[in-house]
């Protein structure tokens, strides 16, 4: 289906490119097809497409809305390539937009509402955010049946938050209600269902549940595999998660295996100094300080220390909790 999809947006593209100029429906072709490449991992490319797309929505000042949307889509890429400045700078985007244009209670404020929120979460503030998203579910509600997938995703987005803050057993409700209300929307084994599935057995994990952790994540990695192949980023995620349960096991071995193959994974898609990088290395941390292996575990927190001042500035907590760490790592 992936590959029909390609060919006809590839054939309607060109029909397009034959015709007088229609920039709005150019510009939905090419979002579509930034969409497909994204769902195939193939963010350099997505990314490329959607700018192509908000560029052309851009020119219209009746297509703000769609503008605003593109600008979220593409600062969600941006996000899950570990594009970390792009991705602020378009969520950022997506707000201004939209301020003073729309009323607050109408849908396309709600998308501000969660560009906000997780432009305050990638900034390292945790405490602000939750009241824009649960704002943001309140507008979805009044729009929409308690059902629809935007009120979904904005409760996963909210167990996310849930789940960074502490909230385990909240996070815990809030991911539970978003996977089984996107299996009734999708069907049981929807890609949708990969990222709801992978935070839940997260949450389970925190709350020291590793046979409910471990269900989920084989729900979650039996999808992925359905649809991706073993380069895909979501995939190495999922495996990433896996060591990370394989070590809450002590089973060092095998956990120290799958990180070395995702680290290679990622430095061959991304290169050496991505910030994507550090999903991998700092799970590499906490194996080498569980085995004594201290000197190791700092060269690894040096490492992302590097690349989180190349990523943030020097004044972000990330930072401060990496310079904690390599302290920790010398007693």
């Amino acid at each position: 289906e992936t590959g029909l999809a390609k060919t006809n947006l590839s054939k309607a593209m060109t029909i397009l490119e034959s015709l007088p100029p229609q920039p709005e429906l150019k510009g939905r072709v090419l979002y579509s097809m930034a969409s497909l490449n994204r769902n195939l991992g193939q963010y350099d490319e997505a990314f490329k497409l959607g700018s192509q797309a908000l560029g052309l929505f851009s020119k219209n000042d009746k297509s703000f809305k769609t503008q605003a949307r593109v600008a979220y889509e593409l600062g969600s890429i941006a996000l899950e390539a570990g594009w970390i400045s792009r991705s602020r700078e378009l969520l950022d985007r997506c707000v201004r937009v939209l301020e003073n244009k729309v009323a607050k209670n109408h849908p396309a404020w709600a998308y501000a509402m969660e560009a906000m929120a997780v432009v305050l979460i990638l900034s390292g503030n945790l405490a602000s955010p939750l009241p824009l998203i649960e704002g943001a579910i309140q507008i979805h509600s009044q729009w929409f049946s308690s059902t629809h997938s935007r009120v979904i995703e904005s409760r996963l987005l909210k167990g996310i938050l849930l789940d960074l803050i502490g909230d385990r057993l909240g996070a815990r409700k809030e991911l539970s209600i978003a996977v089984e209300g996107l299996k009734k929307i999708f069907g049981k084994d929807h890609p949708r269902l990969i990222k709801s599935l992978s935070y839940l057995s997260k949450t389970y994990d925190s709350l020291k549940d590793i046979k409910l952790a471990e269900d989920n994540w084989k729900q979650a990695y039996t999808i992925a595999q359905k649809y991706y192949d073993s380069g895909h980023p979501l995939v190495i995620n999922l495996e990433i998660d896996q060591a990370n349960l394989l070590m809450k096991q002590a089973k060092y071995f095998q956990a120290e295996s799958i990180l070395q193959s995702c680290l290679n994974l990622l430095e061959n898609l991304y290169g050496n100094k991505s910030s994507t990088l550090i999903k991998v290395l700092e799970p590499f941390s906490i194996l080498y300080r569980a085995q004594g292996r201290n000197q190791e575990a700092i060269n690894v927190h040096i490492r992302i220390l590097d690349i989180q001042r190349k990523t943030h500035g020097r004044g972000h907590p990330d930072i401060t909790q990496t310079l904690e760490k390599i302290g920790r790592a010398h007693v």
